[in-house]
């Protein structure tokens, strides 16, 4: 009797096991399946691993691996785009990009910005566009997105800058808008960027700044305006920028300053006038550039230098007046900067 009793257990736990064995087996079987299922419909919908030819829109990115990606290069290719395309869901693949990139490859491929897709980017440091057909940035085109630094919209067509187009975006550091057809900068386009130290409007046809233009953007350091065709400055032009430090205003078409132009630039550091077509210079165009170092005013059409003109930039080291027709210099000219030019590196040419 004991001897049966031995042999019945003896099956059941070789029952138990064998029943164990097989329930991991199918397990097993259903967890390759799933991850086999998920991960195809994951490289297929991989922004990074776009495989199919016909995708309007390729990207190259450090990291292909769903949700590891940072930095996604796009191109955006013929045939345009529209923002029902289910390509867009795609970026859903990767939403901790922190530098997001679109070059379009040729006219109209692209003519909007893909906000349905930055919106979800949680991460997005740095965006990206170059060559793609905006026309105008509407009001509130860029606005409550907090963790973009940098923005660069180059070669866009931009002709025009609505109201507050650029509002509330806190941490934003750098916005170049450069080479579009932007023709002037309204008030208010620039509205609460608390952050924003350097503003390039450079190679547009600007021809008006209007007065106050600027004057929201109180920490900028660094404002570019070169390649324009600016013709006239008031001191209202940049009231409110009284931490900029450098301003471009190379190759417009200035053609006269008049008394205490930047007087509202207390801190300017540097001032760079080349390529204009600068004849008349107020006595007091410089007044309250009290820490200004440097002056250049190459390729203009000055004759002579008022004899008053320097005392408001004493501080002045470098002075470059080349390429001009200058009839009149006299040692009383730069008499207000004299012991600065003794020093090693100042430099008066």
């Amino acid at each position: 009797m004991e001897t049966v009793v031995q042999y019945l257990l003896l099956a059941l736990a070789l029952t138990s096991v064998q029943i164990s064995y097989t329930e991991s087996r199918l397990n097993e079987k259903r967890r390759d399946k799933t991850e086999r299922r998920y991960h195809g419909t994951q490289v297929k919908d991989n922004i990074c691993e776009i495989q199919n030819r016909e995708s309007k829109i390729h990207c190259y990115c450090e990291s292909t691996d769903v949700k590891t990606a940072t930095r996604a290069d796009c191109w955006v290719f013929n045939g345009g785009i529209d923002e029902t395309d289910p390509i867009w869901s795609s970026f859903n693949s990767q939403p901790y990009l922190e530098r997001l990139t679109f070059n379009v490859r040729s006219d109209g491929a692209l003519k909007f910005i893909p906000f349905h897709v930055i919106h979800r980017m949680k991460r997005l440091q740095k965006l990206f566009i170059h060559y793609a057909t905006l026309n105008k940035i509407e009001k509130r085109t860029f606005t409550n997105i907090t963790t973009l630094k940098e923005i660069t919209l180059m070669n866009n067509k931009i002709t025009e800058l609505d109201f507050s187009a650029f509002t509330n975006l806190p941490s934003l550091v750098n916005l170049t808008i450069k080479e579009n057809k932007v023709t002037e900068v309204q008030r208010d386009v620039f509205v609460d960027l608390p952050s924003l130290k350097y503003l390039d409007l450079s190679f547009n046809s600007i021809n008006l700044a209007h007065d106050g233009c600027f004057e929201h953007l109180t920490v900028l350091n660094d404002l570019i305006l070169e390649a324009n065709s600016i013709t006239v400055l008031t001191r209202d032009t940049f009231r409110g920028l009284a931490n900029l430090t450098r301003l471009d205003l190379r190759s417009n078409k200035l053609s006269m300053l008049g008394d205490l132009t930047f007087t509202e630039l207390w801190n300017l550091n540097e001032l760079l006038l080349d390529n204009n077509e600068l004849k008349f210079l107020s006595e007091r165009a410089f007044d309250g550039l009290a820490l200004l170092q440097k002056l250049s005013m190459t390729g203009n059409k000055l004759k002579s230098i008022n004899e008053g003109l320097l005392e408001g930039v004493r501080g002045l080291e470098l002075l470059d007046l080349r390429n001009n027709e200058m009839e009149h210099f006299t040692y009383d000219t730069i008499k207000p900067i004299l012991e600065n030019l003794k020093m090693k590196n100042a430099v008066l040419i």
